[in-house]
């Protein structure tokens, strides 16, 4: 069984850990691969920082669509008030 991969595979496995949980074989694949690798770490720690980052400045955006229907209240209103006399 091979333990130890290559930075490239190390940096697809820390990037696809961020959006969603890996296997506990590829969490292991990264342990071994930190403790022989100096820069994979770091790269680690950037992705994180972009990360956050990109999910901080899409924030704003997300909520705003998700809340936003492009209708004004008052059209809400005569939409909901017609809707009930049918």
């Amino acid at each position: 069984m091979r333990f130890m991969i290559s930075c490239q595979e190390a940096s697809l496995l820390i990037s696809q850990r961020l959006d969603q949980p890996i296997a506990m074989m590829d969490r292991l694949h990264l342990r071994v691969h930190f403790t022989m690798c100096k820069s994979c770490p770091t790269l680690q720690q950037k992705f994180e920082m972009l990360h956050w980052a990109a999910k901080r400045l899409t924030r704003p955006y997300q909520e705003r669509d998700s809340n936003a229907t492009g209708l004004s209240q008052e059209a809400k209103e005569r939409i909901a008030n017609n809707l009930i006399r049918k």
